[in-house]
C-alpha cells in the first residue's frame, strides 16, 4: 500500500521511500523516513496535493510523490508526547561573557573596516523575511541571483553601515531540490559570508535543527535566531536556550521577529561572531561508536587535502560522497569546486573500493541507511 491510498484521518508507518536522486533525498529531508508515523490531514479541493502530519508538523505532497512511499496502516499513532517538564531556570549568557560562546581566546578578529557579510538562512515559513525586514528596515534592495530568475534581497543592518545581509530562499537542507534551494546552498558555499544567521522556528525545532547541524559543518561563524518564542510561551512551553547554546557550540538567541523581541541582542551577537571570526565549537554530532561516524570520518580523511585546497569543508564533501552526491556532482560548470572533489576522489574511492563498501555495508547492517526500491 502506498501513501497515496491512505484515507483522510488515517495513520500509517512508512516502510520504504521510493524515488531517485534529488527527489528521494527531498523526501528524506522533509522527514519522510522509514519508521516515521504519518497521518493524512486533508486533500486539496481538487484532490491533489495531500496535507500530511509527520514528526509534529504539516507538509504537503503531490499524489504522484505520495505514490512512491510504501506504508503500513496503523490504528493510532504510537508516539506519546510526555507531559510538561518543569525546567530549572538557567541564566541566559550576555554578550562577551567568558567561557560561554564568545571567549576572547577563540577570536581571530577581522581587520578594522572589513565589510561584514551575512547570509540569513532557514526553512521555509519560519519568519525569515519578517526578520530580514526587522534587521534592515528600508535599507534593502531586490535583484536576481546570477543565471536564475530567483529574487535576491540584500540590505544593510540598521545603524551598521559596514554590514551587508542577504535573505536567502527557504531551504530544508544542504541537499537542495528546487532551483531556489540550489541558490541558497551555492551562496553559502561559494560566497562564504563572514557569518550565518540561522533562523529556527521554535515551535518546530526537530525539523529545523536538521539544517542547523548541516550549516555547522560549513565552519563559518554562526548564530541561531530562535524565532516565534512568543508562540511557545503562549502555548505554555519553554526552551532552555542556554543548554541549546552549549550543545550546539554557538549563540542561540530567543526572538520574536513579528514584534521585534530579541532582535537587538541578535544583532549584537551576529556582529561579535563576524568581527571576531568565532567558529562553531561543535561540528560533529555522530555517536563515537556508530557506523555512520566511522564512515564519515574515514572518507573525510581520504579527501581532506583536496577539500582544503578548494576551500570547501571536508566533512561536508564526505557526507555528499556517501549520500551519492547527485545534487552536487551534477552542478553546472559555474560550480566547479565540489565537481573537482568528486572527479579527483572517484579514483581514490575506486582504489579503496573494498574498504569503502565495507563501511557502507556496516551502515546498512546497522539499519542506518535505507536504499531505494
Amino acid at each position: 500500500m502506498t501513501l497515496k491510498e491512505l484515507e483522510i484521518g488515517k495513520s500509517a508507518v512508512i516502510r520504504t521511500v521510493g524515488g531517485q536522486g534529488a527527489l528521494r533525498q527531498h523526501f528524506l529531508d522533509m522527514g519522510m523516513i522509514p519508521g516515521a508515523e504519518v497521518t493524512v490531514v486533508k486533500l486539496a479541493p481538487m484532490g491533489d496535493p495531500m496535507e500530511l502530519q509527520v514528526h509534529g508538523y504539516e507538509l504537503t505532497l503531490r499524489l504522484a510523490e505520495a505514490d512512491q512511499i510504501e506504508i503500513a496502516p496503523i490504528d493510532q499513532r504510537t508516539r506519546n508526547h510526555a507531559g510538561m517538564e518543569r525546567l530549572q531556570a538557567t541564566e541566559h549568557p550576555g554578550l562577551g561573557e567568558e567561557g560561554k560562546y564568545h571567549s576572547k581566546k577563540d577570536e581571530n578578529p577581522l581587520p578594522e573596516g572589513t565589510l561584514l557579510t551575512y547570509a540569513l538562512v532557514g526553512n521555509q515559513n519560519c519568519g525569515k523575511t519578517t526578520l530580514f525586514n526587522q534587521l534592515t528596515g528600508s535599507n534593502q534592495h531586490v535583484g536576481n541571483f546570477p543565471g536564475v530568475t530567483v529574487d535576491r534581497k540584500d540590505g544593510i543592518i540598521k545603524e551598521h553601515a559596514d554590514t551587508d545581509i542577504t535573505d536567502l530562499p527557504g531551504i530544508y537542507s544542504m541537499s537542495p531540490y528546487s532551483s531556489e534551494e540550489i541558490v541558497s546552498r551555492n551562496f553559502v558555499l561559494e560566497e562564504r559570508p563572514r557569518a550565518l544567521i540561522n533562523i529556527v522556528d521554535a515551535t518546530n525545532i526537530e525539523r529545523n535543527l536538521y539544517l542547523t547541524m548541516q550549516l555547522l559543518e560549513m565552519d563559518i561563524p554562526m548564530v541561531v535566531a530562535m524565532n516565534m518564542m512568543d508562540e511557545v510561551r503562549s502555548n505554555g512551553g519553554s526552551i532552555d536556550v542556554q543548554k541549546m547554546s552549549q550543545a550546539l557550540g554557538i549563540p542561540v538567541i530567543p526572538i520574536s521577529a513579528a514584534n521585534g523581541e530579541g532582535v537587538s541582542e541578535l544583532v549584537d551577537q551576529a556582529l561579535a561572531a563576524a568581527r571576531g571570526r568565532v567558529l562553531p565549537k561543535v561540528t560533529d554530532f555522530c555517536a563515537d561508536d556508530s557506523a555512520v561516524h566511522r564512515c564519515i570520518h574515514a572518507v573525510t580523511h581520504l579527501i581532506a587535502d583536496h577539500a582544503d585546497r578548494i576551500g570547501v569543508p571536508a566533512r561536508f564533501c564526505a557526507a555528499k560522497l556517501i549520500e551519492g552526491g547527485d545534487d552536487l556532482f551534477g552542478q553546472p560548470p559555474s560550480f566547479e569546486p565540489i565537481g573537482y572533489v568528486a572527479d579527483s576522489e572517484a579514483t581514490t574511492i575506486a582504489a579503496l573500493k573494498d574498504d569503502f563498501n565495507a563501511l557502507l555495508a556496516a551502515i546498512r547492517s546497522a539499519g542506518l541507511m535505507v536504499t531505494g526500491k
